[in-house]
């Protein structure tokens, strides 16, 4: 197939709009914001007009082309769809009418994540400092050209393309319904929700405070000037930990950190009322954090570091814990309340024999599997996706 056509400018097929609206205090506007990799945009959060710093919003509508000035470097384009009409965008997320007479949009769309097309973006973006971005103008976008195949042309590449997409979508569909389930299981296995107290204690679980199973450990290291620390964090809703860049002596005020060892089990204080519990692994044995991080020691003998996770992971005991803070309703600065380690380890809960604990950590490993299997699959469909559409283009599909 020919898919030969005329150079275009941007400028003759993309017509700039402004919908600006005065922010009214008392009104609510639901915000739009862009996914990267041509992605496309999506609802980011729905506040009262008094809670918005800017005067001016622009309205969006469906079929509206749009990008992100400040992320188009990571191919932040896309198109309103019609679930997201009437939202609003700040003047960060130029807004185009496509005349569709000389160009389907969701071909233009595609063009933008051509490997060669989004460097030519990355390069326009790029700022005088090594490693800082400019925020993509309308000027750059505009002037870009792109070679016009027929209508006709077009909705057949189009046509391959989506085919493809498809296939993709689903391979990731089946690996999140995968690892939602391995999660849903790991979850209730440390619950038991369908046994009442009576016929757990009849399994042989046995109702325990934390500080039963649990010792809190201090491996206090001195900062010293010169020298570089390991540093990680802890993820909210149950992610896990992530690694940190390291921290230089000279730049940490405190002046103690703390070490952690694989094996213990540790959790956030400011957001532990979301989820920032983690078992520390071989990855982060001997790293460090601040005291905002108390570290635990399990009795082994009693308790599984990945019994813990699994119980921590439920959204319902985070909730548990804020209002045995917080009381009943809540409170003004709910976000800021921390979790004391006397509140932590005075928690109860069920705890399971050790054969139970066992099966939920065989699921565990299971669990991280499918994650790492997942994160391999999504790398491998993204950098598949640019050399789809390079085919494509080139009438090679």
């Amino acid at each position: 197939m020919s898919v030969a056509g005329t150079m275009t400018r941007l400028a003759e097929i993309a017509t700039p709009v402004y919908r600006v609206e005065t922010v009214a205090p008392e009104a609510q506007y639901q915000l739009l914001g862009m996914r990267s990799k041509i992605a496309g945009p999506f609802l980011r959060e729905t506040k009262a007009g008094a809670e918005i710093s800017a005067t001016r919003l622009n309205r969006v509508e469906a079929g509206d082309f749009i990008f992100s000035r400040l992320f188009a470097w990571q191919g932040s384009f896309g198109l309103i769809p019609a679930d997201l009409d009437g939202c609003y965008v700040s003047n960060e997320f130029p807004i185009f009418r496509i005349h569709t007479e000389r160009v389907v949009p969701d071909y233009l769309v595609y063009w933008f994540g051509l490997a060669q097309v989004q460097k030519r973006v990355e390069s326009d973006c790029t700022g005088s400092t090594p490693g800082t971005r400019n925020r993509y103008s309308e000027r750059h976008f505009l002037r870009l050209s792109l070679e016009l195949p027929t209508i006709g042309v077009q909705r057949s590449i189009l046509d391959k393309i989506e085919a493809v997409a498809q296939r993709l979508d689903e391979a990731r569909r089946l690996r999140q319904e995968i690892q939602g389930d391995l999660c849903a299981l790991f979850l209730a296995m440390a619950h038991r929700n369908d046994l009442s107290p009576a016929e757990k204690q009849a399994h042989g679980w046995q109702e325990v405070a934390l500080s039963e199973i649990l010792s809190q450990s201090v491996d206090d290291v001195a900062v010293e000037a010169g020298q570089t620390y390991a540093h990680f964090g802890i993820y909210s809703f149950g992610k896990g930990l992530f690694r940190k860049a390291h921290l230089s002596g000279d730049e940490i005020k405190a002046s103690r950190l703390y070490r952690a060892s694989q094996g213990q089990f540790i959790y956030g204080r400011l957001n532990a009322y979301e989820g920032a519990f983690g078992i520390v692994t071989k990855e982060f044995d001997g790293s460090h954090v601040s005291n905002e991080f108390p570290i635990f020691d399990c009795d082994e003998t009693r308790v599984l570091p990945e019994f813990l996770l699994a119980y921590f992971s439920a959204p319902a005991v985070w909730e548990a814990l804020k209002r045995q803070v917080t009381g009943i309703g809540g409170g003004a600065g709910n976000r800021r309340i921390r979790l004391k380690e006397g509140v932590f380890l005075a928690h109860r809960l069920w705890l399971p024999r050790l054969d139970d604990q066992r099966r939920i950590k065989s699921v565990a490993a299971k669990l991280d599997e499918a994650k790492a299997i997942r994160a391999r699959a999504e790398a491998e469909f993204d950098a598949l996706l640019p050399a789809v559409l390079d085919k494509a283009f080139k009438g090679e599909l």
